[in-house]
């Protein structure tokens, strides 16, 4: 709330910093002054603890993130395939990353628009959530992912439309 004046307990602001820098954030504590013009000292004592802990903990931080799974965001499965009912896709890409942070399993997002052999060496696994456009550079990067060793989750209509999201009869995917 932005008219609340509450001081943070030291274990809000230490979860939320440290929790920040893990994820690679960079920080910045903003305090506002009380009703009365005066800055709250126990609040600034609070945050210099929670920085002085960041500080001695520096070493941790600003690593790359390890992910064990990449989910497959597909923008022309977005723009063409869920145009008329987006919840289609949204749903099964929603419920892909859900699966992943209820299960605690490290993951990340690929996007489609600008994916690479490096961008796919990254993840373990890649999950397609009801990708149903998927174009030829994209099935052999996807393809050298799996002859690398790498896995490969393959959901719904997963590679059955054409560019433009038509679904090609009772073909089976290209993938």
């Amino acid at each position: 709330m932005y008219h609340d004046q509450t001081t943070r307990p030291l274990p809000d602001i230490r979860w939320e910093l440290l929790t920040l820098l893990a994820h690679g954030a960079f920080v910045t504590m903003v305090d506002k002054t009380g009703y009365d013009g005066r800055l709250d000292p126990v609040a600034y004592d609070r945050i210099g603890e929670a920085f002085k802990e960041a500080l001695a903990k520096r070493a941790h931080f600003g690593h790359a993130p390890l992910g064990e799974v990449g989910i497959w965001f597909s923008s022309r499965t977005r723009d063409w395939r869920g145009r008329e009912k987006p919840g289609e896709y949204f749903q099964c890409f929603q419920g892909a990353h859900k699966a992943m942070v209820y299960a605690h399993i490290p993951w990340g997002v690929i996007l489609d628009e600008n994916v690479t052999d490096a961008t796919l060496a990254v993840f373990r696994s890649i999950c397609l959530p009801n990708a149903a456009i998927l174009s030829e550079r994209e099935i052999s990067l996807l393809r050298r992912h799996v002859e690398r060793g790498g896995g490969l989750i393959i959901t719904g209509l997963s590679g059955c439309a054409d560019r433009r999201g038509v679904l090609q009869g009772n073909r089976r995917s290209r993938i």
